[in-house]
C-alpha cells in the first residue's frame, strides 16, 4: 500500500498569506476569503481520501 504525502498546494498558501494580509473592511476581502475557504475544503477532502 502506498500513502500519499499530500503538501499544501501554492495557490492554497498564496490565499493563505493573502488573507492575513488584507483588512476585514477590504471589498476584495469576501472573495479572498471564499475562494480559501474553497481550496481549504477541497485540500481536507483530498487529504480524507488519502488516509482513507
Amino acid at each position: 500500500m502506498k500513502i500519499a504525502i499530500r503538501e499544501k498546494p501554492v495557490k492554497l498558501l498564496w490565499l493563505e498569506a493573502l488573507k492575513r494580509r488584507l483588512f476585514e473592511e477590504d471589498p476584495d476581502f469576501s472573495y479572498y476569503n471564499e475562494q480559501f475557504r474553497r481550496f481549504d475544503a477541497g485540500f481536507a477532502g483530498e487529504r480524507r481520501v488519502d488516509n482513507g
